[in-house]
């Protein structure tokens, strides 16, 4: 079971974190809690929708240099707030151009790149994650997003399903879905790369693009490694459990 993925025209892998289908249920009540790739992307077609949604709260999770080149910042919810989940740099644009280029040479492993994501949790991510769960405690209807609404969102998205009681293997299926959604997204560089450097590059990128099971499976191992369980890290965070379960479950 994955999250409910909600169309839209401008961006991919906007979702509510909520699944019912076909008589099966992950218990989140609907409309409540969303994820999404970035939300300055959306038309004003898109932008009358979500406004729709009644969304309280956005926290925007990227890097500052990804924020500058908004166009359409706050204009979905309430309140907007800038949350980048890693140091500031990190994530800038040119650094990931920079990570995706050797990953896809062989020369950085996707490991070693994507590690200060998946296998570091740290004070500045604690932080951000501590405003979220404020938010959830209060009952609010919340937004969280990065760019391609993967990776960043896709651990923050992990601790709340944590917080529900979501499995862990529901929780890595629904993070590798975006590899569904995110297909439009990565075609036209798929296609440019081919283009330059032949099948051989595209295969390379695409693989390099790909979310694989592992990086949520590390994830998750750095909690309990550095934790002691998920409920612990929940508790440092102060998700109030019982009544997020009550507020947020149906």
């Amino acid at each position: 079971m994955t999250s409910t993925p909600i169309p839209f025209q401008g961006i991919n892998n906007f979702r509510d974190l909520a699944f019912a289908q076909a008589g099966h249920s992950n218990g989140i009540r609907a409309g409540k809690i969303y994820r999404a790739d970035n939300p300055s992307k959306m038309t004003a077609l898109d932008c009358e929708q979500a406004l729709a949604l009644n969304i309280d709260v956005v926290f925007d999770l990227r890097d500052p240099g990804e924020m500058v080149l908004d166009q359409n910042r706050g204009s979905i919810a309430a309140e907007r707030i800038e949350a980048s989940l890693l140091e500031p740099g990190h994530a800038s644009p040119a650094k990931l151009g920079e990570g995706i280029k050797a990953m896809t040479r062989g020369d950085v492993s996707q490991q070693s790149f994507m590690a200060p994501i998946y296998d570091l949790i740290d004070a500045r991510k604690i932080g951000i994650w501590r405003q979220v769960f404020e938010r959830l405690n209060q009952g609010q209807t919340i937004l969280f997003h990065c760019t391609a609404g993967r990776d960043r969102t896709g651990i923050t998205a992990a601790l709340i399903q944590l917080a529900m009681g979501l499995d862990t293997r529901s929780i890595i299926q629904d993070h590798v879905a975006s590899n569904d959604y995110l297909q439009p997204f990565y075609t036209g560089y798929l296609d440019k790369a081919e283009a330059e450097h032949g099948p051989e590059a595209r295969a390379k990128l695409a693989d390099v693009l790909m979310i694989k099971p592992w990086m949520m499976e590390t994830f998750l191992a750095r909690v309990n490694t550095d934790y002691g369980s998920a409920e612990n890290l929940l508790d440092l965070l102060g998700a109030d459990l019982p009544k997020i379960k009550r507020l947020y479950l149906a």
